[in-house]
C-alpha cells in the first residue's frame, strides 16, 4: 500500500509540536519532584507537630506551653515553607490540608483546633472550647483528631500525584506517537530526493551500456525507417535549396 502523500511546508510546525510536548513534560516532570519535596516537608511537618501533641498528652501541658516554645516555632517554619511550595505544586486543595497550611500553630486560632483539639460548637456554628473547672479554657489536644485530619490531607497529596502522574503518562504516549510520524514523513521526503538523485544517474548510466544502447536503437527504429522515407522522397524534389535543406535536416536527426 502506498504512503500518503505528506506536505514538507507541515514538517517544521510538526517538530514545534514535538519540542512543545517535550517542554511540557520536563515541566510536569518538574512539578512531581516539587511535589517530592513538599511531601517530605509534610511528613517533617506531621511528626513534629504529632511530637508536640504527645508531650502535651503525657506532660498535661498545654499546647502554647511555654517548654514547647522551640518545637513550635520549627513547626511554624516548616508551615510557612509549605505554604510558599503550595502555589505551584498544589494550585487547587481543599481541607483539612488548607487549614494545615494558613494556619499559624504558635496563637489559637479556631482553625487550628478544629485540626487538633477537643471541641464543640454552638448554634451559629462557632468553635468552643471545654472549660476547666477553674473557669479557664482547656485546651485539650486530640491525637485522634489530629491523626484522622493528617491522613485526610495527605490523600490531598496523594491525588495530586496522581493526576500528575496520569498527565506525564500522556504526554509520553503523545510524544511516542509523534515521533513515530515524524520519522516516517523523515523518511518518506529522504526516499523522495534519493529518487530525484539516483533515478537520472541510472537512467544516463542504462543508455550509455551495451543493452541501453541496443534497447534504445530498436526503440527509435519506426522513427529511423519514417526519416529513411522523408529522405529518399526529398531527393526528388525539384528545388534544390529546398531538397538540400530537408536532407540537412534529416541527417542533424538521424545524427542523434
Amino acid at each position: 500500500m502506498a504512503r500518503p502523500w505528506s506536505d514538507p511546508s507541515a514538517t517544521v510546525p510538526r517538530r514545534l509540536d514535538l519540542a512543545n510536548l517535550r517542554v511540557q513534560l520536563r515541566l510536569a516532570e518538574d512539578v512531581i519532584s516539587a511535589l517530592d519535596d513538599f511531601e517530605r516537608q509534610w511528613d517533617k511537618f506531621v511528626m513534629m507537630m504529632g511530637e508536640i501533641i504527645r508531650l502535651c498528652g503525657e506532660e498535661h501541658l498545654t499546647f502554647w506551653d511555654p517548654q514547647l516554645d522551640e518545637l513550635l516555632k520549627k513547626v511554624e517554619a516548616i508551615r510557612l515553607d509549605l505554604a510558599s511550595r503550595q502555589e505551584l505544586v498544589l494550585p487547587e486543595f481543599r481541607d483539612p490540608l488548607a487549614k494545615f497550611i494558613r494556619t499559624s500553630v504558635r496563637s489559637y486560632s479556631g482553625d487550628l483546633w478544629t485540626l487538633i483539639g477537643v471541641f464543640a460548637r454552638d448554634s451559629d456554628g462557632t468553635v468552643v472550647v471545654p472549660i476547666g473547672d477553674d473557669g479557664e479554657p482547656t485546651y485539650e489536644v486530640s491525637q485522634r483528631n489530629f491523626e484522622i485530619n493528617t491522613d485526610e490531607a495527605r490523600a490531598e497529596v496523594v491525588r495530586r500525584r496522581r493526576i500528575l502522574t496520569e498527565d506525564v503518562r500522556k504526554l509520553k504516549v503523545m510524544i511516542e506517537e509523534a515521533e513515530r510520524v515524524w520519522a516516517e514523513e523523515h523518511e518518506l521526503e529522504l526516499e523522495k530526493v534519493h529518487a530525484t538523485k539516483v533515478v537520472p544517474l541510472l537512467w544516463s548510466r542504462f543508455k550509455g551500456s551495451t543493452v541501453g544502447r541496443i534497447v534504445w536503437w530498436f526503440g527509435e527504429e519506426p522513427l529511423r525507417k519514417v526519416l529513411l522515407g522523408l529522405l529518399v522522397a526529398g531527393a526528388g524534389v525539384a528545388i534544390p535549396p529546398i531538397r538540400h535543406g530537408v536532407a540537412d535536416l534529416i541527417h542533424r536527426l538521424l545524427g542523434r
